[in-house]
């Protein structure tokens, strides 16, 4: 979906593939639960050395979930992200406590199931969106010191976020980044999982479009000259 000719300047940038950056994150992760939930239900090995096994399983999973979320390529945050931290939690806890009384075995088997599948749900949820999404975000060349516009309102300069809004479930992001030296104002979308979408999206919502589009069309006043190094070449697609 193009830009109105109101919106003057902005240009989209699309963004990399996710599918490689996906994958072996998310695979680790579910890896890890799982040889951890096998050393525990095959119950072959003493209590503690079970339950070392399982928690070290537990906290590399943890780890692939949370660079999936430094990523922003697919992971869950807020209160997706506490719920899961939540389980995770209580899966520890109730097996620690079951080894220490001798029932490692029952115990293993309710925390790790339950605490597998949310993970398993979470992490391929996530991950079949990031790698289906047509990601891209939009840009516009501005001024150090240039105030922006936001609802009426003239926001002072500052590099960082400037606006973040939730608009039809998705996360409108308006921000001053500088690239190469140059500043831009860049508009970005997000929806759960924290999973980057266009805002303008042809199959995305109309509602998000619309917002998007204030927000262009209330700062293409303050373009500048593109640099010379951020133009698409000819032939190419913007």
């Amino acid at each position: 979906m193009k830009a109105p000719a109101s919106c003057r300047g902005w240009k989209r940038q699309r963004l990399r593939p996710l599918a490689v950056s996906w994958l072996f994150p998310a695979a680790t992760s579910i890896g890890c639960a799982m040889l951890a939930g096998m050393i525990l239900l095959l119950d072959q090995a003493d209590d503690m050395w079970a339950l070392v096994s399982a928690q070290l399983g537990m906290l590399l999973s943890g780890g692939g979930l949370l660079l999936l979320q430094w990523r922003r390529i697919g992971s869950f945050h807020g209160f997706s992200l506490a719920s899961v931290s939540a389980f995770s939690l209580l899966g520890t806890g109730y097996i620690g406590w079951s080894s220490m009384r001798g029932e490692a075995s029952e115990a293993s088997v309710f925390a790790w199931t339950l605490l597998l599948l949310v993970s398993l749900i979470f992490v391929l949820r996530g991950g079949s969106a990031a790698v289906s999404v047509d990601g891209a975000r939009w840009l516009l060349p501005i001024a150090p010191g240039t105030t922006i516009r936001v609802d009426g309102e003239e926001r002072d300069w500052k590099e960082g976020r400037i606006s973040i809004e939730r608009v039809d479930d998705e996360t409108i992001t308006l921000r001053v980044e500088r690239i190469a030296g140059a500043c831009f104002l860049v508009l970005s979308n997000s929806s759960d999982f924290n999973i980057r979408k266009d805002p303008l999206l042809h199959t995305g919502s109309k509602v998000v479009a619309k917002r998007a589009i204030a927000l262009m069309q209330a700062n293409a006043g303050k373009v500048i000259e593109w640099p010379d190094w951020a133009l698409p070449l000819v032939g190419e697609e913007e």
